[in-house]
């Protein structure tokens, strides 16, 4: 073609032959929704893992609809039994319950010795100390019924069995609710320890949600984008290995918006979650990565005997050629009516297999039981009942604890720890941590202030042990020692105990007190003699 040059293969495109050739500037940054994309790849065997294996027990829990719309018909559950989702709420919930007892706080405060040093020399004695502390684990207790922290627990136990992975989420704002973000809504990056390195949520919100600036940039990079589309911002948490915080940012279409934000590992508004994590992997591996065998195979014998249930409710006739028996006066008869024909015209077509069918019953009760020793289902250590004593608690948490292998007491303490610090923060708590330091008491331990109860009901068993030796026995006793040496054993701190000298300074002045009273009733029968002698 005239006015037009056919560049060969492989020919020098540089500017001294007069095109231009556009260089990425090495200085550039990627975009959160770039290095989102990335690292979503490295993800992308543990969500197809995920989203297979919780399709035999809760699908609803992952959307396979990408497009937005019909969100309620983006999954199918392709399964033939409800027994996966029967012990996989079951286990959630036991979980959740174990997490947070129902009446009793999660965790509680202790002050350091130091702090506790320096109060006692102001004259604060240890009771007041823990009435003090008592106070802020209630409000924060209270804060956490606010925003709904159970609910989101719940949902977070849901998806650590079935994904391995979530994520929560303490918003600024104190009337939002605590946030459970999913798998396939976060990718993370971890350090061989398992350090959390970076973060990138991807989360929808609508146009006029935001400011009047963002809008305006988001409208000049999208034109014709309305105020009710929804658009996909990203919030990157990274570590700053310098400045030891993490640094919150977010983008939308490509740019930041908001301010910066710096936070403490201990401050850290997310909480990432994992069920158990092999060394090197970013990611968690479920529960449901362990029993995907027993699942799939109870699956597949139920799918069979449905199956063949409903074969053998088929009912059909079969008509010998040339018989006297017509189909059509067989069809029209009534009960009981007699019509011309030979017995063996027509015949019942049946199914003959009730005996195989109850071999796969057999060894569906066999995988049943299995499945349900894996999520806990034939356990009933807890009571139906409103108060559930600390002695069932502790009985659920071993059970839970010996089960799962120290899954549960790592997600205490890498969960409800963070958790426990955002409360108190919120509720603006002002004491530091230098000086005290939250708790977490569920676990195998003792749970809550109920469990500081539950070892005084020991204490006083213990004390009553005495009771049954001989005098000469008792007589030997070191009562102060003997009561310092229960409470050493059962760890427990009793500030209402006197020391010996206290003890010893009591006796005194009871036995001054006493003599005293002695003086004044003799002196008082004596008085009436004196007036006698005297008159």
């Amino acid at each position: 073609m005239k006015g037009h040059k056919i560049i060969s293969v492989g020919e020098d495109l540089s500017p001294s032959r007069g095109v231009d050739r556009v260089k990425p500037d090495p200085t550039m940054k990627p975009s959160l929704e770039a290095q989102y994309k990335e690292l979503a790849s490295k993800r992308e065997p543990f969500l197809s893992r995920a989203k297979r294996l919780t399709k035999l027990t809760l699908p609803y829990l992952f959307n396979d609809n990408d497009s937005g719309e019909d969100q309620g018909e983006g999954y199918t559950q392709n399964g033939w039994q409800s027994l996966g989702a029967q012990g996989h709420t079951h286990l959630a919930n036991k979980l959740a319950q174990t997490w947070f007892p129902s009446g009793r706080n999660f965790f509680k405060l202790s002050f350091t010795d130091d702090a506790k040093a320096a109060l006692f020399e102001e004259g604060i004695k240890d009771v007041q100390l823990m009435e003090m502390l008592a106070a802020a684990e209630q409000r924060a207790q209270l804060y956490d019924q606010q925003i709904q922290g159970y609910l989101a627990w719940v949902s977070a136990a849901e998806h650590l069995i079935g994904s391995g992975n979530c994520m929560l989420y303490m918003p600024p704002e104190d009337d939002d609710n605590l946030i459970m973000y999913p798998l396939d809504r976060y990718v993370v990056q971890r350090s061989k320890s398992g350090k959390v390195l970076k973060m990138i949520l991807e989360e929808e919100k609508v146009v006029a949600e935001f400011d009047e600036a963002t809008r305006a940039t988001i409208k000049a990079k999208k034109p014709g984008c309305k105020d009710s589309e929804s658009i996909p911002v990203y919030t990157c948490m990274k570590w700053d290995k310098s400045d030891k915080k993490y640094v919150i940012t977010s983008e939308v279409v490509e740019t930041e918006i908001g301010k910066e934000q710096r936070v403490t590992a201990k401050n850290n508004p997310f909480i990432i979650l994992v069920w158990k994590r092999l060394y090197g992997e970013s990611y968690g591996r479920p529960l449901l990565e362990m029993i995907a065998g027993d699942l799939f195979v109870y699956q597949f014998l139920s799918k069979a005997i449905a199956k063949g249930c409903a074969l053998m409710a088929e009912v059909k006739f079969l008509v010998r050629r040339g018989s006297a028996t017509t189909p059509e006066k067989h069809a029209k008869a009534e009960s009981g009516e007699y019509i011309y024909g030979e017995e063996g015209d027509i015949s019942v077509v049946q199914l003959e297999k009730y005996g195989d069918y109850q071999t796969v019953q057999s060894v569906m009760e066999v995988y049943a039981r299995r499945i349900g020793i894996a999520f806990l289902l034939g356990s009933a250590v807890r009571r139906d009942a409103e108060r559930v004593t600390t002695v069932e608690i502790r009985q659920d948490a071993l059970e839970l604890e010996t089960t799962l292998g120290g899954t549960y007491s790592q997600i205490a303490a890498n969960g409800q720890l963070p958790y426990a610090r955002l409360l108190l923060k919120r509720i603006g708590f002002k004491i530091g941590e230098s000086d005290v330091t939250p708790v977490i008491t569920t676990g195998i331990g003792a749970l809550g202030k109920a469990g500081e109860l539950d070892k005084l009901v020991q204490f006083s068993e213990m004390m009553s042990i005495p009771n049954g030796w001989s005098p000469e026995a008792q007589g030997r006793m070191k009562w102060s020692d003997y009561m310092t040496m229960i409470a050493a054993n059962l760890n427990m701190e009793a500030p209402w105990l006197l020391t010996e000298d206290e003890y010893n300074q009591k006796v005194a002045a009871q036995q001054q007190a006493a003599q005293q009273q002695a003086m004044q009733e003799a002196a008082a029968k004596a008085a009436p003699q004196l007036m006698k002698g005297d008159s």
